[in-house]
């Protein structure tokens, strides 16, 4: 997961009517938000390294599981940075942690539950005790914990770090930890799935990636009977969406699972982050079969997932990939965004039209095994920043992107806004044909 921005910065070249004009409209997307606390979260996702770890082996019993971030200081005291409880069946854990060159990673069980480490419990040590090696942009591939009692014990001076930071409690628990969903049971009527959490996760990326976090979400508990349906929201939304669509379709054949995610980080580390997810309930589970449904900017994430999906070493998905309303192309307002406002969402960045994410999207075809089917909105009206044919918020030749088209077994348009087709009669009854097929 790589959660870094590239942002670009303003550029100066612009009139001061047309600042003024570009700013109504940065301050219109953001409405209430603060662009200085934009600003901070990004700052925030910049200066930042990811560390992702899976405990895979080793842990007895019940005991709580604790990941700690540390390293050592000039004076050659050794500092503790970030500890977590690694929690969920899946024993997986990602933390963002300030840039070091010397950061150090153990993992250890707490058998005897005292919140600390006891000589002889299971522990591991990334490489003996050495400094992380990270890949591109600060970060590690997913690191294999395997814990072990007869391991090297943590050192006095680990311990003694350790009991320093409980007491002065300035290391909480938790703090730096990305929190990740998989296979949660959730409604759409959950309340981390409102508009106003929505809005968090294009605003607010970097806080959100522990509130609410990030999850491939279940509606009711797995049933390897029936085919699972995702869900990917767009920009701005969240699963609940989705919901009409998912409520009208044949309970019998299909279990419904929603990924959210926000949607303001960088739409590789979205991508990515699906990946990962859906990977772990492969993995445990076992399916080959699954339907992608994709709204909006979720079907630039979702297209990407795919490839990441098709060029793995999984076996070969099989299902139905249907976006909705996406722009293929990127959109117009994200030019101006990333061009003109006091601070950039990063997502923008992949966003602008002719960006080098959209324009890599098409360069891996999806395997056979899951066909595309394309949708499109064209109810807007001609506005200053969209031609006459839009939906509302995206133009028809974002919508129709050639490449989209012909990648598409289908393409279906409907006299609908771009987010009120998600309710469209029309468009619950083309799903239904599809998935009858």
């Amino acid at each position: 997961m790589n959660f870094a921005t590239d942002a670009v910065p303003p550029s100066p070249n612009v009139s001061a009517p047309w600042r003024l004009a570009i700013a109504a409209l940065v301050v219109g997307l953001a409405g209430c938000s603060s662009f200085q606390r934009l600003q901070d979260e990004v700052d925030e996702l910049d200066s930042r390294a990811i560390i992702a770890g899976k405990v895979v082996e080793g842990t007895q019993g019940n005991g709580p599981v604790y990941a700690v971030v540390y390293h050592h200081e000039a004076d050659g005291r050794l500092a503790i940075e970030s500890a977590a409880e690694v929690t969920g069946g899946d024993r997986q854990f990602v933390l963002t942690v300030p840039n070091r060159e010397d950061h150090r990673l153990a993992v250890f069980q707490d058998s005897d539950g005292d919140q600390a480490y006891t000589e002889g419990e299971p522990v591991w040590l990334y490489n003996g005790g050495q400094p992380i090696v990270f890949g591109p942009r600060r970060r590690t591939e997913v690191i294999p914990v395997r814990l072990a009692a007869s391991s090297p014990a943590l050192t006095p001076q680990f311990l003694a770090a350790i009991k320093e930071a409980r007491a002065r409690r300035d290391v909480p628990l938790g703090a730096d930890q990305v929190t990740l969903r998989v296979g949660q049971i959730a409604s759409f009527d959950d309340a981390r799935f409102t508009p106003q959490m929505g809005q968090k996760g294009l605003w607010e990326p970097f806080t959100s990636l522990s509130d609410p976090g990030i999850g491939v979400y279940f509606v009711e508990p797995y049933d390897p009977k029936r085919i699972p349906v995702l869900f990917v929201h767009g920009a701005g939304g969240t699963p609940r969406d989705w919901a009409a669509v998912a409520g009208a379709i044949d309970a019998r054949r299909f279990q419904v699972w929603m990924y959210a995610y926000p949607s303001g980080l960088r739409l590789d580390a979205c991508a990515g982050a699906l990946s990962t997810l859906v990977g772990q309930l492969r993995a445990k589970y076992g399916f080959t079969e699954m339907h992608v449904f994709a709204h909006s900017m979720g079907g630039l994430v979702a297209r990407r997932y795919l490839e990441l999906e098709s060029t793995g070493l999984r076996a070969p998905l099989h299902g139905k990939f249907i976006t909705v309303a996406t722009p293929w192309q990127g959109h117009e307002a994200a030019d101006l965004g990333v061009a003109h406002a006091p601070a950039v969402v990063p997502s923008w960045i992949d966003m602008q039209v002719g960006s080098d994410y959209t324009s890599a999207l098409f360069k891996t075809p999806l395997p056979a095994s899951m066909p595309s089917f394309l949708a499109f909105a064209y109810s807007g009206k001609r506005s200053m920043f969209l031609p006459s044919s839009n939906d509302g918020s995206v133009s028809l030749e974002s919508q129709l992107r050639w490449d989209a088209q012909r990648a598409a077994v289908e393409v279906r348009g409907f006299n609908a806004g771009h987010v009120s087709v998600l309710s469209s009669p029309e468009l619950k009854a083309w799903i239904d044909g599809i998935l009858t097929h």
